[in-house]
């Protein structure tokens, strides 16, 4: 796990070079801190 401050730091280096190389930046996380960060959210639930 990463401190808040290196959280945030590794986010904005991925989406510093997701930008720059025109790309999208898929995460999957259970980090709730990583919300804060990103434009479009999916939320994947189990189906019974």
């Amino acid at each position: 796990a990463l401190d808040d401050k290196s959280c945030e730091q590794v986010i904005h280096l991925l989406m510093e070079v997701a930008k720059e190389n025109k790309a999208s930046l898929i995460v999957a996380t259970h980090d709730q801190r990583i919300k804060s960060y990103i434009s479009k959210q999916v939320i994947l639930t189990p189906q019974h």
